[in-house]
């Protein structure tokens, strides 16, 4: 009877511990998925409209840049072309800054070719004759902006107005429409709310 008793106490115990390792377990990968998300956590984009137009806005809260960032969205026009699709490469994301993408500095092409663009560069203007025109007034599409990024620890991350932020590459939507060009380098402004540093 008391080794019946024994036996049964013990396979409690190993339940109980074996539960209480599976609980730290899931504590620990749940910091270490909030600790890998910390400076994605902190990339942000909105559109701001004012008497000026409207301004894509591409801020890092962080102490530290982010890399190979892909910036995909749509505007719609008063004149034709009505709509154009945009698919931006920037290097980085300076820490603590605000990158301005203006509707005055998009552009549309006036030939076929640029619509086999992927990822585009912001175009020089005083480079000469370009196959892009500029827009002129135009409104941000909202559900059709998303973006992706490296963060320091080499982690690609994506975000979207539909979707929240998961690891991962952006799948940019097909060019259906004419295609866009960012024309000149975005302003870039800093920011005064930062993070903290440690880019550890």
């Amino acid at each position: 009877m008391t080794t019946g008793i024994g036996t049964l106490w013990s396979a409690r115990v190993a339940e109980d511990q074996l539960l209480q390792s599976r609980e730290q377990d899931e504590d620990r990968r749940k910091a270490d998925d909030d600790a890998a998300r910390e400076q994605a956590s902190r990339i942000a984009f909105w559109v701001r409209r004012s008497a000026d137009g409207e301004t894509l806005h591409l801020m890092n809260r962080s102490p530290d840049p982010v890399t190979d960032v892909h910036v995909t969205f749509g505007v719609y026009a008063r004149k034709e072309p009505r709509e154009a699709n945009y698919r931006l490469l920037l290097s980085n994301l300076p820490p603590c800054s605000d990158t301005m993408i203006q509707s005055a500095s998009l552009g549309y092409a006036v030939d076929n070719w640029p619509n086999m663009l992927t990822w585009a560069l912001p175009l020089n203007p005083k480079r000469g004759k370009t196959p892009y025109r500029p827009f002129g007034d135009v409104w941000f599409l909202s559900n059709r902006i998303g973006m992706d990024f490296t963060d320091r620890a080499g982690i690609r991350w994506t975000r979207t107005t539909e979707q929240p932020l998961n690891p991962g590459a952006l799948k940019p939507p097909a060019l259906l429409q004419v295609a866009g060009r960012v024309m000149g380098e975005p302003p870039v402004q800093p920011v005064t709310s930062c993070g903290d540093g440690s880019g550890s």
